[in-house]
């Protein structure tokens, strides 16, 4: 008797560049955290009996800007709360790398 299996699985490839269409951060279960990369989705059908794969379809995962605005709001608040910190260091006395050049 032969099995089948109708598969599907996501990639994640991890990116440095930021110019790459559908550059974003997802998950990556080998480091188990959101990477920045790109993500494929891969549908296969499965012979478990000849253990071989025969991909259908495969195609780039692209975010929306409704589905990474909470992470970017985050990043935003994240870099506010900083730039308040260095702000009150500089008024303190505390010298930034521009002030040592």
């Amino acid at each position: 008797m032969r099995c089948i299996w109708f598969v599907g699985d996501e990639s994640v490839v991890s990116k440095a560049g930021k110019k790459t269409h559908g550059f974003g951060r997802f998950f990556s279960s080998i480091y188990n955290k959101p990477i920045a990369g790109v993500s494929f989705f891969t549908l296969s059908l499965v012979s478990v009996s000849d253990a071989v794969s025969h991909p259908l379809l495969t195609e780039q995962v692209v975010k929306h800007a409704e589905t990474d605005a909470p992470a970017k709001a985050k990043q935003r608040a994240t870099k506010k709360s900083a730039a308040k910190k260095n702000q009150g260091r500089q008024a303190q006395g505390g010298t930034s790398q521009r002030q040592q050049e």
